[in-house]
């Protein structure tokens, strides 16, 4: 019986040594590890930072900021400037992994437009360029955007995002009455057109954990 007994306890020996050089019995170190990183991960429930884009959230240069308010739901804000007057935008972002990776983002924005702006455009009858006063409505528009979040460090991020804008508005401009001897050629109210708040987004944006 004892001969037995050290047989089986000498045949184990190996089978043990196979098993911890499997990672069989690692599970516990694995959890351990999986843990410590979790914990040396910073997760921030608010991010600011400067922005800059067309289009953007903040405009053509501004300020962002990010709250986290449910896993991986955050609200977003913006603030800043750009050709069409001071802007700000209200909206949201999903993450599939907060606070970094995808993120689709939707939004509002408004931008204040301007009083007897001087703009070069080209004007009838002729089509010849001139200094002509514009009068700029305010604008709003709703934002679609699809992004990409990198983590730097354990608190700061960088991200790249593109969309479209869509105006919630037709012509929001007209010449100034002071500069109403103008009246816009085609090509000049295509310029303005342009320059109206919509279309493509880009943006970029660094933030940092609070």
């Amino acid at each position: 019986m004892k001969k037995l007994i050290y047989s089986i306890l000498l045949l184990s020996i190996p089978a043990l040594s196979f098993a911890q050089d499997t990672g069989i019995y690692d599970q516990p170190d694995k959890d351990q590890n999986d843990e410590t990183e979790k914990k040396e991960m910073y997760i921030a429930k608010t991010y600011l930072g400067p922005s800059i884009g067309i289009n953007n959230i903040s405009g053509m240069i501004g300020f962002l900021a990010e709250v986290n308010i449910v896993k991986n739901v955050t609200l977003t804000g913006g603030l800043g400037m750009g050709a069409w007057g001071y802007k700000a935008s209200l909206g949201g972002r999903y993450y599939r992994n907060y606070p970094k990776g995808i993120f689709y983002g939707l939004g509002i924005s408004t931008a204040t437009g301007g009083k007897e702006v001087e703009v070069d455009l080209n004007v009838e009858p002729d089509n010849r360029k001139e200094t002509v006063k514009m009068d700029l409505d305010q604008v709003f528009n709703v934002n679609l955007s699809l992004g990409y979040q990198f983590r730097l460090g354990k608190r700061a991020r960088f991200n790249f995002e593109v969309g479209y804008s869509v105006p919630l508005q037709d012509e929001p401009y007209k010449v100034s009455n002071s500069n109403s001897n103008f009246v816009l050629s085609s090509d000049g109210k295509k310029a303005m057109d342009f320059s109206t708040p919509g279309g493509l987004i880009l943006g970029i944006a660094f933030t940092f954990g609070i």
